[in-house]
Parts: structure tokens; sequence; C-alpha cells
């Protein structure tokens, strides 16, 4: 068997004058991860042709806040997270690029541990994106 673990991200992005920025794209990567499982313990994720993990991808919504959860074979150590301006100028401009690790996220865990689970682990983080330029 393979340890697990399962987390939730969320968050919410906005401006320097905290306005929410909808549509930005976050994606999120676990390198060390071998899959993910689905609810019926199926493994997914994987690109056939280079058998490296697809990263997580959501979108931030009107009110600029995001969440994605996964059940992943390993663990959860080596998560990054990065928001990308996808729109151009819609939202008010353009914005840089953010990128930030786990050891970067609040986190509590929901639930312990046990001999091949490595728990339920809930990750959050508010983030300011600065405009291009500044």
């Amino acid at each position: 068997p393979v340890s697990t673990v399962d987390y939730r991200i969320s968050g919410t992005v906005t401006d320097n004058d905290g306005k929410p920025l909808k549509d930005i794209q976050v994606i999120v990567k676990n390198p060390k991860a071998y899959y993910y499982l689905d609810e019926n313990e199926e493994t997914y994720g994987r690109d056939p042709q280079t058998d490296k993990l697809i990263p997580d991808t959501t979108y931030t919504d009107q009110e600029g806040k995001f969440t994605t959860a996964r059940t992943i074979a390993f663990n959860s150590n080596s998560l990054t997270v990065e928001l990308y301006d996808i729109d151009g100028e819609a939202n008010g401009g353009e914005f840089q690029l953010k990128r930030f690790t786990r050891n970067e996220l609040e986190w509590k865990r929901l639930e312990e541990c046990s001999f091949f689970y490595a728990g339920k682990i809930e990750y959050s983080k508010s983030v300011k994106l600065k405009r291009k330029g500044e």
C-alpha cells in the first residue's frame, strides 16, 4: 500500500487595494506525488506520454475565491501554488505571477493520521497580486 493524504487548498486573490480578482488561474503542483485517487480509489492524473502528474488547475470566482481538493498518493510536502493573470487587461490591469510553497500556506489538520493515511489537511492563503510594473 502507498500512503495517501487528502488536501484542500482555498484562498482569496485581490489586487493591492483589496479588490477581488476574477478568473485568476490557480495551478497546484505536487512533483513528488505519484498519482491522484478518485472516490473509488482509482488512480488518475498522469500524462500518458510523459508519465508526469498533471497539475491541478482552477480559477478564482467573482469574489476572488478559489478552492481545490485532491487525494494524492505520497505526501503534500512538495506542494506549490502558482497564480497567473490570464485575461490580460480585464479586471483592472495585468498582474504579476505569484508563486508560493506549502510552507507559506496556513494549514489545519481536519482528520488524524493512521498507518497508510496521512490525514486530511486544509490549506489556505489570502494573496494580493501586484500589477505588472509595480
